[in-house]
């Protein structure tokens, strides 16, 4: 990400853009970065955590289709409404909190499907994305919700988790250890799939859940797999595929 040269720089069929940190720098190096990025309006995927706080041009990434970045850009990014509107599918990094929920609600499309918190202050905030991001089919977030002062956490029980995810009709996918943090590891294997299959009638087309347990040889934690025949759910805990574990991995250094 160094590369001190990267402005100057263009090339006309850039589709894809990982702009990562290799040694350390300041803030100073954003504004160089910026000036790559609205130089090059072919940009489908960007994976950029700016040091500092910064804003694009208006109208830039028009063709983004996958965007991994601070919570500030990536609101700023859905705000600046374009028409046609950016095909953005995939979101990661997004904060959800009272604020930024006020604002997001005055957008008028999106077509997100896929989505990872970064941080949420409350359930309530993450239930008014329902609205939002109509379309969603995935949902990833911290296993906690962190309180305004940044340092103090909260968790809920399971069914104040289903309560807000049965407001996403198309949830397909849910990662989060949150629907576990307050009682996961004590559960008997009755609650457990009493949990289960009150999820999978509040979530009719969901199939993957976060487990609590940690997969050793993957290093991060196994998935309950949801299987539907007729009216009849059954269910299996996982290792996850290879691909998403080492995605889980990598996210640690965004």
């Amino acid at each position: 990400m160094e590369f001190t040269a990267l402005p100057h720089c263009r090339f006309p069929q850039l589709r894809k853009l990982a702009l990562v940190l290799q040694s350390g720098a300041t803030s100073r190096i954003d504004a160089s970065r910026v000036q790559f990025i609205e130089a090059h309006p072919t940009i489908e995927e960007l994976h950029w955590y700016p040091i500092g706080d910064v804003t694009l041009a208006p109208g830039s990434l028009p063709a983004i289709t996958r965007l991994s970045t601070r919570g500030d850009l990536a609101l700023s990014i859905l705000l600046d409404q374009l028409t046609p509107p950016r095909p953005l599918k995939h979101l990661c990094g997004l904060l959800a909190n009272s604020k930024t929920v006020r604002q997001l609600e005055a957008m008028t499309v999106c077509s997100v499907q896929t989505l990872r918190l970064a941080r949420y202050d409350d359930l309530q905030s993450v239930a008014k994305l329902a609205d939002i991001f109509p379309a969603l089919t995935s949902l990833e977030m911290p296993p906690y919700a962190t309180l305004p002062d940044g340092f103090n956490i909260l968790c809920f029980p399971p069914r104040q988790w289903i309560g807000v995810l049965r407001l996403f009709p198309h949830l397909e996918r849910f990662m989060s250890g949150g629907l576990w943090a307050v009682q996961g590891s004590t559960m008997t294997e009755e609650q457990l799939d009493e949990i289960i299959q009150e999820i999978a009638r509040a979530c009719p087309k969901l199939r993957e859940i976060e487990h609590w347990q940690i997969d050793d040889n993957r290093g991060c934690c196994k998935w309950i797999v949801i299987q539907r025949t007729g009216a009849k759910v059954s269910w299996g805990i996982e290792s996850p595929p290879l691909r998403f574990a080492f995605e889980s991995i990598m996210k640690d250094f965004d």
